[in-house]
């Protein structure tokens, strides 16, 4: 219900730190999500980041499916310049909601240098996170979003950006994949197998015309 400027005006005094704008490029349930809102969210970042005036992107989002945009923008967003995705645990209507402390550290990440070349980002609970490693760990906890792999890269602490590591593997600028192009994305379906399971769907997937399935 809250549109991105009604976010920044909960965050007093942001506006003395960096120059914002806003843009709402939509506004649906993170897990209600379609491929093509995927595709028209790092088109548009894209684009965004070519501004020279631009130095990073925060993509506020909601918590479910926060970890998987992370890492399609992070295949697929073609810049140096960061892009953070964050969100909030506790709705802003309880008390000790951390939206608003969670935007605040990505908005002050996003403008610091120290930030480029860092690939996309999750910045919850303190933690500048690797969006290909990282994960949703609990359905209510504010600590939640984890990488269990390999660790966070960096955090933000009383308005100070401190990185310890840096991401190796390709990433944004350097990704193979090249959707700027693209009017949509191939339909892939993800089944579940299990002891015991028959072919019924796989047998559907097949059916619905889809380019590829990933077996899990």
């Amino acid at each position: 219900a809250l549109t991105g400027d009604d976010l920044v005006a909960g965050i007093p005094g942001i506006e003395q730190q960096v120059r914002l704008s806003t843009e709402q490029i939509f506004s649906v349930a993170s897990s209600a999500l379609k491929d093509a809102d995927l595709l028209r969210l790092s088109q548009r970042v894209s684009e965004v980041l070519e501004d020279p005036d631009v130095e990073g992107v925060v993509v506020t989002h909601g918590t479910d499916t926060m970890e998987e945009t992370a890492f399609f923008l992070n295949l697929t967003v073609r810049s140096e310049k960061p892009v953070i995705l964050t969100g909030a645990m506790r709705p802003s209507t309880v008390l000790s909601g951390d939206g608003p402390l969670n935007l605040m550290n990505a908005i002050l990440a996003a403008a610091d240098p120290q930030s480029r070349g860092m690939g996309v980002m999750v910045c919850m609970n303190d933690h500048l996170l690797a969006a290909r490693d990282v994960m949703k760990t609990s359905t209510y906890k504010v600590e939640t979003f984890r990488c269990p792999e390999g660790g966070c890269l960096g955090f933000v602490m009383g308005g100070m950006v401190h990185y310890r590591y840096a991401p190796l593997r390709p990433h944004t600028a350097h990704s193979e994949f090249d959707v700027r192009g693209l009017a949509e994305l191939p339909q892939v379906e993800v089944v579940y197998t299990h002891i015991g399971c028959g072919t019924e769907m796989l047998r559907a997937a097949l059916k619905s015309g889809c380019r590829g399935i990933v077996a899990a």
